[in-house]
């Protein structure tokens, strides 16, 4: 009956200390899965910011594009009339 006991006591004194370490490895889960979703809102925040960035870049090249096709219109416009003009002046 004491071998009984003892090995009941070792039984107990092994699950007691197993149990302590499964709480200990659920709060580190908890905290590391804390930390985790601190991280991704981070990356998201910075993502976001750098999304905005290059929106902005896109915007400011769409106008430089749009201002250079105009310059280019021009252009063309002014080097038609000069052909019109050349023309007419070398038929005269």
């Amino acid at each position: 009956a004491a071998m009984m006991a003892e090995e009941l006591k070792k039984e107990q004194d092994t699950s007691a200390h197993l149990e302590h370490m499964k709480k200990n490895m659920e709060q580190t889960i908890k905290d590391l899965q804390h930390r985790l979703d601190e991280a991704e809102q981070i990356a998201l925040k910075g993502g976001k910011k750098q999304l905005q960035k290059l929106e902005a870049r896109v915007r400011e090249l769409e106008g430089e594009l749009e201002a250079e096709q105009k310059r280019n219109a021009e252009s063309v416009k002014g080097m038609r009339k000069s052909e019109r003009r050349i023309k007419e002046l070398t038929y005269q």
